[in-house]
């Protein structure tokens, strides 16, 4: 869980978590596997949950259609 959360990791920053993603979609496209992902959260203010969805999809939209 994100730093901001108030059940997460005090480490775990949105850096780390952008990280986290391309290397899950890079794997994930390098080895042509199916991917799902699950929005979660809710346990902190909308103001800072939404930036790290939208994060995420932008980490997705990097990987498989900006990258070759």
């Amino acid at each position: 869980c994100h730093q901001a959360d108030p059940f997460g990791s005090p480490w775990l920053s949105s850096e780390l978590l952008a990280q986290r993603d391309e290397m899950v979609f890079q794997l994930a496209k390098q080895y042509q596997l199916p991917i799902l992902f699950l929005l979660a959260g809710g346990y902190q203010p909308l103001q800072d949950l939404v930036p790290l969805h939208v994060m995420t999809f932008q980490k997705a939209h990097q990987v498989y259609f900006t990258q070759s």
